[in-house]
């Protein structure tokens, strides 16, 4: 039987559903392992794409075609042209040009939530942690609320959610 999200796990950080596991204490260095490799593989996949097309470009001499620049009433390198270098790519080299944006988009996203996690480890503290600290002080910067409104928000925040404290706070 699975366990619910955030039991049981000793310094919860986050539930995560990719590897469908709460991280915390005992599995961080796990998952950072996790967020290293997909990253390495996601680079690795974006490079080999356009290694691959980059290469066969040079390979079919595609670069060294010249194409008429109606602006300059000559003709011009198409390398001196990436918008046409880039529409030969799409309509030849599609599914391999969009497998490598893919990837590349994948690998900046993977290393900017790398180095998230790195900062939360180093400032001593988790995701969850972090969240409710954000929370706080949003709630701070609205003026209050929750215990800080008094006996009667505080109750009503127990019982009814944050909104409904919100809103007794205002009253």
């Amino acid at each position: 039987m699975p366990r619910p999200g955030r039991s049981c796990v000793a310094r919860l950080d986050h539930h995560c559903g990719w590897i469908n596991a709460c991280v915390g204490l005992h599995n961080t260095r796990h998952f950072l392992a996790f967020l290293v490799s997909n990253l390495v593989l996601c680079a690795y996949a974006a490079a080999v794409c356009c290694a691959a097309i980059s290469g066969d470009l040079r390979r079919r001499g595609v670069l060294d075609i010249y194409v008429f620049d109606r602006q300059l009433g000559r003709l011009v390198p198409v390398a001196q042209r990436p918008a046409r270098v880039l529409e030969y790519v799409a309509v030849f080299y599609g599914v391999a040009a969009a497998a490598g944006m893919f990837n590349a988009v994948c690998a900046l996203l993977l290393a900017g939530f790398l180095a998230y996690q790195l900062s939360i480890i180093a400032a001593g503290t988790t995701t969850y942690e972090a969240a409710k600290l954000r929370e706080l002080a949003a709630v701070r910067r609205r003026g209050g609320g929750g215990a800080d409104a008094g006996v009667g928000a505080g109750a009503v925040t127990a019982l009814a959610g944050s909104g409904a404290a919100a809103a007794a706070a205002r009253a």
